[in-house]
């Protein structure tokens, strides 16, 4: 749904990075992804989840 950046706060170039998304943390292609990010970041960080919209009712 978002993504947003910010300078991190006493490290010149180095970014700080808020994802918003509509799936649950356990879900298993939200898991991949987050597996993927590790790789490439020194911290990782959920604070919080939960489901998307069902659609219509």
């Amino acid at each position: 749904m978002k993504l947003e950046s910010r300078p991190r706060r006493g490290a010149p170039f180095e970014y700080v990075f808020y994802v918003d998304i509509e799936r649950p943390a356990e879900d298993p292609d939200v898991q991949a992804a987050f597996e993927e990010v590790r790789l490439h970041t020194s911290m990782l960080k959920v604070l919080g989840s939960y489901p998307g919209s069902k659609g219509p009712v």
